[in-house]
């Protein structure tokens, strides 16, 4: 009797032992930390998955293990999803995650305090730093620039990781610096803002979102589904209750409580939706990205 009604509740087989297993792979970044919120919470046990959560150091790692089998679900920004689409690989997202809102920016364009930069004309000749060319970073800065009438040719993006840009401020090896949380708050309190590059691209948009290979999505659906209930569910959990969603990402992170008491959190997405994803399409085709625009109903299935 007590099997059974687990099966109604979960929506498993009458008898079913065996809960489906998902290997998921992400990054050590708190627009990733839904799964954890999830595990933590119980809802993977609720909606009747067993998930294994690993970090991976780079989404090309995940990447090649979703494309060799070794992994289920992975999260991606939408720019690598974006060119994966362009080269043909069979990736879909399947759920959403973190999105970019200018209420509550998670990333800022900084510079020196006492820096003579204050806005896109001031920018002319210097050096910007990214994470890397071509990347989110660079062409929200090319959009932001040329919304004032400046050329986006007229200045030079220099990469730098995320941790590193406050220090390459302050020794003057570049201008300003796109820097994104966590490594925001005390860019903040050693430099100032310049600009919210991001918000040129739109007010909302997705950063990133939980993907798979399409025909493993077509093989496990229900699996899928399930995955994304349980996630979202997690995720605008975390969006209202940032107290009890920090202890989680202190713990898994290891990060000062401090720090994180400091940042503006990661805004999550209610679910996957055109106008989120088709700003950057857009753009990285205007760009010269890909090599033209495309649905973004592509990119993504419903379950």
């Amino acid at each position: 009797m007590v099997v059974l009604l687990a099966a109604l509740v979960l929506g498993l087989p009458a008898g079913a032992q065996d809960v489906p297993k998902v290997r998921v792979l992400r990054g050590a970044v708190e627009f990733s930390e839904g799964v954890q919120y999830a595990q933590a919470l119980g809802l993977f046990k609720k909606y009747g998955i067993d998930v294994d959560v690993q970090i991976v150091s780079s989404g090309e790692a995940a990447a090649a293990a979703i494309v060799g089998g070794t992994a289920d679900i992975g999260a991606a920004n939408v720019v690598s999803l974006v060119l994966a689409h362009e080269r043909g690989v069979g990736f879909t997202f399947v759920a959403p995650g973190a999105e970019y809102t200018g209420s509550a920016p998670t990333n800022a364009l900084i510079v020196a305090k006492n820096s003579p930069i204050h806005g896109p004309k001031d920018l002319i000749g210097k050096t910007i730093g990214v994470i890397a060319l071509g990347d989110i970073n660079t062409i929200a800065i090319r959009a932001w620039l040329e919304r004032s009438g400046v050329d986006a040719k007229s200045v030079r993006f220099l990469e730098l990781p995320n941790p590193q840009m406050s220090a390459a401020i302050d020794r003057g090896a570049v201008d300003a610096a796109i820097v994104s949380s966590p490594a925001l708050a005390p860019a903040m309190q050693t430099g100032r803002v310049a600009g919210l590059p991001y918000s040129a691209v739109s007010e909302h948009f997705a950063i990133n979102a939980w993907y798979a290979k399409k025909d493993w999505v077509a093989a496990h659906r229900d699996t899928v589904a399930r995955f994304t209930r349980a996630v979202t569910e997690a995720q605008l959990w975390a969006n209202k209750n940032h107290a009890d969603s920090a202890k989680i990402l202190i713990a898994d992170a290891k990060l000062d409580p401090d720090l994180v008491a400091s940042m503006t959190r990661a805004t999550f997405a209610p679910k996957l939706e055109d106008t989120l994803i088709q700003p950057l399409i857009d753009l990285m085709a205007k760009y010269g990205r890909i090599a033209a625009p495309f649905p973004a109903s592509d990119l993504y299935v419903s379950l």
